[in-house]
């Protein structure tokens, strides 16, 4: 199982959401956790991240790192356009 580490950013993200949300949250870290390859890698500005599916339009932005993975922020389907400027690619 890997190390879930949070960005500062990503804690103020989830502080954000309903408490429904926050639930398929958690749901969705434990599962990439387990295995963190189910989510879609990132091409483009964003090559070398992964992006899931919490809830339709909603996202969760991470990175593998040997055996942690970083949250990196959580939001609706621009959180790609957030995380950009937040890593001011």
């Amino acid at each position: 199982m890997y190390k879930v580490v949070f960005t500062k950013r990503a804690v103020k993200d989830i502080k954000k959401l309903d408490n429904q949300l926050k639930k398929q949250a958690k749901l969705t870290i434990d599962k990439i956790a387990k295995n963190p390859f189910l989510g879609e890698n990132l091409v483009g500005d964003l090559r070398g991240y992964h992006s899931i599916r919490i809830r339709s339009q909603w996202r969760l932005i991470y990175k593998i790192d040997k055996n942690k993975i970083i949250i990196i922020g959580v939001g609706p389907h621009q959180i790609y356009e957030i995380i950009k400027r937040r890593l001011k690619i």
